[in-house]
Parts: structure tokens; C-alpha cells; sequence
């Protein structure tokens, strides 16, 4: 991916970098939130609005090869879904 592939902001590899390094200072806060929320295995989730990695690693272990996550990436005025992760990739 180069930095000037297209007007989408997560094709600057730069940006898309900063956002994996958030995801991973966030990680810890996510869990304890997820150990609240009570997310078990089988689940299907939703994480809305991800970006570039949102809560799906996190989100993908817990609810493991039984259930699904589902992520949506809102740009220019419409959703998308987001690439597929599986719980070994995070």
C-alpha cells in the first residue's frame, strides 16, 4: 500500500500504522470493557464504525471459531463491511 493510492484515509500507510499502534495501547481497557460486557464464545458481534482494526482481535478470541464479528467502516457517507479476521490472525 502506498501513501497516495487513493483519497481513503487508511491507505496512507502511515495513518493505518498509527491506528494498529492505538489499537494496542487500547487493548487492555477493551478487554476489561469486554470482561464487563460478558462476551463469550458463539457470539456474534458487531463493531461498528472499526476503522482500521477497532476492538475485532479482542472481539475475534472471545467469541472464537463458533461466532462471528461483524465490522462496518462508514466513509463518505455509506457502510461498508470491513475484510474478514479470524481469531488467529486478530
Amino acid at each position: 500500500m502506498t501513501s497516495e493510492t487513493s483519497d481513503y484515509i487508511l491507505s496512507n500507510t502511515a495513518e493505518a500504522e498509527r491506528l494498529r499502534v492505538q489499537a494496542r495501547i487500547w487493548e487492555h481497557d477493551v478487554e476489561l470493557l469486554l470482561d464487563q460486557i460478558g462476551v463469550r464464545p458463539g457470539w456474534n458481534c458487531l463493531d461498528l464504525g472499526c476503522g482500521a482494526i477497532g476492538i475485532l482481535a479482542p472481539l475475534s478470541r472471545r467469541v472464537g471459531p463458533g461466532g462471528r464479528v461483524w465490522a462496518l467502516i462508514g466513509t463518505s457517507g455509506c457502510w461498508r463491511p470491513r475484510a474478514p479476521m479470524s481469531a488467529k490472525n486478530g
